[in-house]
C-alpha cells in the first residue's frame, strides 16, 4: 500500500475519530509493521505546519515582548533551529519513552497501533494551530487574542492525545490522561533544555 492523498486522508480521518473514542476507527489505520513505519511520514507532512506555527509564534512574541529585553538576544535563526530540533525530539521522545512504559502498564501488544495513531495525531495537532496564525497574520486577532486561542488549541490537542492513547491502548481514563500529560510535560522540558543551551 503506497502513501497517497487518499491514504493520508484516511489516516487523518481515523485519528480524528479516535477523539470521540470510536474504536472502529482503528480499522481504518494500517496496523502493520509497514503501517508503523509509514506513519512517520506524518512527521514529514507536519513539518511545514509546525514551521508555520513557529513563524506565527515569533511574530506574536515579537509584539508582546518589549524592545531591548533579554528575551530578544537570541537571533531568529537560532530560535528556528531550536524549534526544528524541538520538533524532531519532542515527536520521538514520547514514543521512545512508551517502549518501557507500555511493558510496565501491560499494554506492549498495543504499542504499534498507539504509535501509528500518535504520529498521525502529530500532524493534526500542528495543523490545528494554522488558523490562529492566519487570523493573526491578517490582522483579525491581536497578539493577546492569538495567544489565548493557542491555549484553547493546546487544550484540544491534549484531549486528542488523551483520547487516542486511551483507545489505542484500551486503557482507563486515568492512564490515558496521565500519558497525555507526560507527553505534554516532555515537550515543555525538552524545549526548555534546548532554549537553555543557546
Amino acid at each position: 500500500m503506497s502513501i497517497d492523498n487518499a491514504y493520508v486522508r484516511r489516516a487523518l480521518g481515523a485519528t480524528m475519530r479516535l477523539a470521540v473514542h470510536d474504536r472502529k476507527a482503528l480499522m481504518q489505520l494500517e496496523l502493520t509493521a509497514d503501517g508503523f513505519f509509514r506513519s512517520f511520514y506524518a512527521l514529514i507532512l507536519a513539518l511545514p505546519a509546525y514551521s508555520f506555527k513557529v513563524l506565527g509564534d515569533l511574530a506574536i512574541l515579537s509584539e508582546l515582548v518589549a524592545e531591548g529585553e533579554d528575551a530578544k538576544r537570541v537571533t531568529v535563526t537560532v530560535l528556528i533551529l531550536v524549534h526544528l530540533v524541538n520538533f524532531l525530539g519532542a515527536s520521538l521522545l514520547f514514543l521512545v519513552l512508551m517502549v518501557p512504559l507500555s511493558r510496565v502498564l501491560g499494554v506492549a501488544a498495543s504499542y504499534g497501533p498507539m504509535a501509528i495513531a500518535y504520529n498521525w495525531g502529530t500532524l493534526i495537532v500542528w495543523l490545528l494551530y494554522a488558523p490562529v496564525t492566519v487570523l493573526y497574520g491578517l490582522g483579525l486577532l491581536s497578539a493577546d487574542d492569538a495567544m489565548s486561542l493557542r491555549l484553547i488549541v493546546m487544550g484540544f490537542a491534549l484531549y486528542l492525545r488523551y483520547a487516542s492513547l486511551s483507545v489505542t491502548l484500551n486503557a482507563p481514563i486515568s492512564v490515558g490522561l496521565a500519558l497525555a500529560m507526560i507527553d505534554l510535560l516532555l515537550q515543555f522540558v525538552w524545549f526548555g533544555l534546548l532554549v537553555n543551551l543557546v
